[in-house]
């Protein structure tokens, strides 16, 4: 095995190992009455125990964000569920509201980063993780009252 496809075997088998954990912590989100912070947390664990082995961090960092934003769309479409018609336009303007400011906040992270390589991408990452998890949290809130 050359020194190239040996890396690359190791980040795929951390990647897909992370994956399935997180996805399966996701799928219970998914099933219970309502998804709650605590399964925020959760993700965090396992986010954390990813970026502990110190092996493809950037990686656990993409997955991460996705599982973040895949719990985003679970806790909008909760709270739109249990609201009436009015409160679902108002809530539907405000997540517009929010992606437009979310993105805005994305470009400046991208703009102002100025660290090199991949721990760069990772630092960006970890800022844009932060803007969804926010947000997550927020409508989880809202979801509990």
């Amino acid at each position: 095995m050359n020194r190239i496809s040996k890396p690359i075997i190791i980040f795929m088998k951390n990647l897909s190992l992370l994956f399935l954990t997180l996805v399966t912590s996701l799928s219970i989100a998914q099933t219970k009455k309502q998804i709650q912070a605590k399964d925020i947390q959760q993700l965090d664990t396992i986010y954390q125990h990813c970026l502990n082995k110190g092996e493809n961090m950037y990686g656990c960092t993409v997955t991460y964000y996705n599982l973040l934003d895949s719990c985003l769309n679970v806790a909008y479409k909760q709270l739109h569920n249990k609201l009436g018609k009015t409160q679902q336009l108002s809530l539907k303007q405000e997540e517009l509201d929010w992606l437009k400011t979310r993105d805005q906040k994305f470009k400046a992270i991208d703009k102002n980063n100025s660290y090199p390589g991949q721990d760069g991408e990772m630092m960006k990452q970890n800022q844009k993780d932060a803007i969804v998890k926010e947000r997550v949290l927020q409508l989880i809130k809202k979801l509990a009252n």
